[in-house]
């Protein structure tokens, strides 16, 4: 290689370096901007950013080796800044990952796998995890200390609301409830037989529009209810976390669900195990 193409070289890379940060620099700037323009409109700018990125790398490829390696850097550096910040709004506020749908991603069976110190769970009857078998069983054995919570906030066997999502899935009027006291008659019975500290309330009215799992007291997975549709695997589901580096856990979406999750156990009533462990099928 010449000094000339040499020096050609270098004054190419120059100027498509300083046309990536420009891109860089406003894409940060105007991100919001460009996100009001359509939904897509961010990621789909993000992408371009990042294909312009190895598009600039592979002209790279008729320069010296150390040009390359220091272009190689220079992009890398930036792509990795515009991802990192990316991801950083969504941790900022406790959303450390999501799943497309729940069979997909943290199942029923993983969430409980997860389960060491405590299980705190909101939903209609909790059938699907009871429906786990030995799953369930073992992840309420690893959580048995002193410290431990093992709350189930269920709804009512015999709130009307059961009655009215059966009839909206055109299914028999009692499905639903014979669901959920068949879920607290097995919880009940497992909590007698293994001697287990386990609470269960139960609330009436209008159904919860969401499912809540809160995981070890750090860690939350949250998932819309949709009734008369599938078993609820195919729904998306959030992680968040309690704790967010150096912030406050107020400023967590995770805290103002547990606030959510608190008030309605405050407010429901307490199920008395016994009663349920031995009622008959």
């Amino acid at each position: 290689m010449t000094v000339q193409q040499w020096t050609d070289g270098i004054s190419i890379n120059l100027v498509s370096s300083l046309i990536f940060a420009l891109m860089c620099l406003a894409y940060v700037k105007y991100s919001n901007l460009v996100q009001r323009l359509h939904p897509y409109a961010r990621p789909a700018t993000l992408i371009a950013i990042l294909v312009i990125a190895l598009g600039i790398n592979l002209v790279a490829l008729e320069s010296t080796a150390n040009v390359r390696a220091i272009l190689l850097v220079f992009t890398a550096v930036l792509s990795a800044f515009l991802v990192l910040r990316e991801l950083n709004q969504f941790w900022i506020v406790g959303i450390v990952g999501a799943d497309r749908s729940i069979s997909t991603g943290v199942t029923f069976e993983k969430s409980l796998n997860l389960c060491r110190n405590s299980i705190r769970f909101l939903g209609v009857g909790a059938s699907k995890l009871v429906g786990t078998g030995s799953t369930f069983e073992e992840a309420l054995l690893r959580c048995q200390r002193d410290d431990s919570k093992l709350q189930f906030l269920l709804s009512n066997p015999n709130n009307p609301e059961l009655v009215t999502i059966a009839r909206r899935a055109r299914k028999n009027d009692a499905e639903y409830a014979i669901k959920v006291r068949d879920s607290i008659r097995t919880i009940a019975r497992f909590a007698k037989q293994a001697d287990l500290r386990i609470e269960v309330r139960l609330y009436s009215g209008e159904l919860p529009h969401f499912r809540l799992m809160y995981i070890d007291n750090e860690l939350c997975l949250a998932s819309p209810s949709l009734f008369g549709e599938g078993d609820g695997s195919q729904l998306p589901q959030l992680h968040l976390r309690k704790r967010i580096g150096g912030r406050r856990d107020k400023e967590s979406i995770y805290y103002q669900f547990e606030l959510y999750f608190d008030d309605l156990w405050q407010k429901s009533t307490i199920a008395n195990l016994d009663d349920y462990a031995g009622e008959l099928k």
